[in-house]
């Protein structure tokens, strides 16, 4: 029922300014594209991959790493073209399969669940074209398909002005920082100057039998800036990258791919917390919290980071790269202010952030429903 495309391999050194937008394995997330770090293919080279050329609702497929992420292609991405090991799927005839019904079909966990267990090996995972092709999905009739797609497209529709409702808060904060700080003329420090940035190693701090609460990448919510949750372990059978011990009020920045802003502070307490060595852990002691937050997750800040980076297929920073960089040092009634500021706008965040995962759990009852 749909055509398959694969995409097209193309060296680094291709990569410009402008051209034509390349789609890669990482613009491909749960259910959208992601304009992250994007790159281009030079115009006078186009001609020769006309045939690799997107169209507006195309599906995608990541076939590596994480496998069966699926994203539908909108116009605000075109023109682009296909890069290597993401699979296009191209519906023949909406009379009989409608789009936005594959779509949801193959967002499903169901979808995700078979392409993992598919998929060949051990450090990466890689599915196969042959697969995708020949996986069979149920189609009903038109008028079930519409009922499907209206449903789910009504909670996709209320998700999505959620999290832009979050975005426009988020812009608030910015523009009250750059308001309040970048407008200013004040002395400038490294970032190491106002936190404590080395933290006590675990390994000197608990046994192999010890309970450890642990937080790596996964346990960020990088709309919201927070630590939302960890895993528990005894420590001895712990990641090895558990290995810093952390405190309430900490903020951590991840230091692999920082254009994707994984920056929070941790809300919990306790002495038995412990982050990952891939953080950079920043504990204030010569500004408030809000104000370093601010700093770390902003666009100047990500920007300069992401021109740091090392490592073509894990782009990473170090830590020492956080702490030098130069920062506004104004008095402490001004982060106090805007540390107020904030706590009036988290208010609001967290509301939203309630109704969003209602209408997630909504989400996936119904997805388990269809799909299941």
């Amino acid at each position: 029922v749909c055509h398959l495309l694969n995409g097209f391999a193309f060296k680094s050194k291709l990569y410009a300014n402008d051209g034509i937008r390349v789609i890669r394995i990482a613009n491909v997330q749960n259910g959208y594209l992601e304009d992250s770090m994007p790159c281009f293919y030079p115009w006078d080279l186009e001609k020769s991959i006309e045939k690799y050329f997107l169209e507006e609702d195309d599906l995608l497929i990541s076939l590596t790493g994480n496998v069966g992420r699926v994203a539908l292609v909108e116009k605000s991405f075109l023109p682009a073209a296909l890069n290597q090991r993401v699979a296009c799927l191209r519906i023949k005839n909406e009379s009989y399969l409608r789009k936005r019904y594959l779509y949801h079909l193959l967002n499903s966990a169901s979808f995700e669940d078979k392409c993992i267990k598919s998929a060949n090996g051990i450090a990466q995972k890689n599915l196969s074209t042959e697969w995708v092709k020949d996986y069979l999905i149920p189609i009903p009739s038109l008028s079930t398909q519409d009922a499907v797609v209206n449903r789910l497209d009504l909670i996709q529709f209320q998700l999505t002005n959620a999290r832009n409702s979050i975005d426009l808060l988020n812009s608030l904060i910015k523009s009250r920082f750059v308001e309040m700080f970048e407008r200013q003329e004040y002395s400038k420090v490294p970032i190491g100057n106002l936190v404590i940035s080395k933290m006590s190693l675990a390994k000197d701090t608990f046994g192999d039998t010890d309970p450890i609460r642990y937080i790596d990448i996964s346990s960020i919510d990088n709309s919201m800036g927070e630590v939302m949750g960890f895993t528990e372990y005894v420590f001895g059978e712990a990641p090895s990258r558990a290995q810093q011990c952390i405190g309430g009020g900490d903020i951590l920045v991840s230091t692999v791919r920082p254009n994707l802003k994984n920056v929070a502070v941790n809300k919990f307490d306790g002495d038995n917390l412990v982050a990952s060595s891939g953080f950079c852990v920043l504990r204030c002691v010569g500004c408030s919290i809000e104000y370093m937050r601010a700093i770390v997750r902003s666009d100047r800040f990500t920007r300069e980071m992401c021109q740091l980076t090392t490592g073509a297929n894990y782009p990473a920073i170090k830590k020492r790269d956080v702490l030098e960089y130069m920062i506004p040092n104004p008095p402490m009634q001004q982060m106090n202010e805007f540390t107020v500021f904030v706590q009036q706008i988290d208010k609001l965040r967290f509301a939203i952030q309630e109704q969003i995962k209602k209408l997630e759990t909504l989400k996936a009852s119904l997805m388990q429903e269809y799909f299941g």
